[in-house]
């Protein structure tokens, strides 16, 4: 973590605007590089009322991610398919990137936390820099319920949206994984972290690679939900913590391109976080999470489970958060 270094390095606050912009550059210059696609993020496919029809030669997907997503990239999201007829479209739901005004606040917060030891820290911080800039935690509701611009006048009917942008979502507490997913992936790789932004049929989220040094010891990447968060309570069940979800998946060398691909996901039990005095516990609660990438056509997936051939997923907590409060690492879970 090189640039938090340099950032507890500066001075002055024109230093570090200077080393935001300074970052912007440098990462938007690689994700050209490293990134085929590098104008959309999601399906490239028909703006409703618009139909495609399911053929790999009428539409597009790019729903992977690596490094930071720059100004100017669209992003699509909302895929609806009509099973009268077979065919694709989308709603109009998709937004251009116009703002990266965060990245200084961002920085600014790294300056003024104390207690910044490892990844693990960072990705509590980036959690806790999401929940300010859009003021929500998301909640299990659908998009059309909490976007508030598909609100036409009345605040019950829905209208397609046809054009909006990133910041649209700042303060409003409208943003939901889509958008979740895209500033914890640009705070990560600004920071240095490997990571990758997956956009999947219903969700978005990011898989972390760690450096090449633990990567090549324990051969695991990470899967991180900043949406679909563990929530943490005391023994009134009074919820005092949000955290994000955090697994692991296993020989990623051998499976990153299936995974990628679309051809295969992997499932994790899904759970809360109680917490006493002395001790926090998991309780395994509701279905499992299954995260992968979906893509058209569909076709069949080969789905890893925690129990398949010791291949699927591993379940692992942060350790703990800034601020001071440990969350303590779980070993077994009831």
């Amino acid at each position: 973590m090189d640039i938090v270094e340099e950032i507890k390095k500066c001075k002055t606050d024109e230093e570090l605007r200077a080393l935001a912009k300074e970052a912007i550059e440098v990462f938007t210059e690689e994700a050209q590089q490293n990134n085929l696609c590098t104008d959309y993020l999601g399906d490239n496919i028909g703006i409703y009322p618009k139909l495609i029809v399911d053929d790999e030669e009428h539409y597009e997907s790019n729903n992977v991610w690596y490094g930071y997503v720059p100004k100017g990239v669209r992003v699509t999201y909302g895929r609806f398919k009509d099973e009268g007829v077979n065919q694709f479209t989308n709603f109009g739901y998709y937004y251009y990137i116009d703002d990266d005004d965060y990245v200084y606040d961002f920085f600014k917060l790294i300056y003024e936390e104390d207690n910044i030891e490892d990844e693990n820290d960072i990705i509590i911080l980036v959690q806790e820099f999401i929940e300010n800039l859009f003021e929500n935690s998301m909640e299990p509701k659908s998009r059309q319920y909490m976007h508030a611009l598909f609100r036409n006048s009345d605040n019950v009917c829905y209208k397609p949206i046809h054009e909006h942008r990133f910041s649209d979502f700042y303060h409003n507490g409208s943003a939901m994984c889509s958008e979740r997913a895209l500033l914890a992936q640009n705070l990560l790789s600004l920071l240095g972290l490997n990571v990758v932004y997956i956009n999947d049929f219903n969700h978005a989220y990011n898989i972390y690679i760690p450096s090449d040094k633990e990567y090549e010891e324990t051969n695991k990447a990470f899967v991180l939900d900043f949406s679909t968060t563990i929530p943490c309570y005391d023994l009134t069940f009074e919820c005092i913590a949000r955290i994000p979800f955090y697994g692991s998946i296993k020989d990623f060398d051998k499976r990153a391109e299936d995974i990628f691909c679309g051809k295969e996901r992997v499932k994790f039990p899904n759970y809360m976080l109680i917490k006493t005095r002395d001790k926090t516990y998991a309780k395994v609660i509701g279905k499992d999470r299954d995260y992968g990438v979906d893509y058209l056509p569909y076709e069949e997936k080969k789905i890893i489970t925690s129990d398949s051939e010791n291949k699927g997923g591993e379940l692992i907590l942060p350790g703990h958060k800034p601020s001071g409060k440990k969350l303590i690492l779980l070993k077994d879970i009831d």
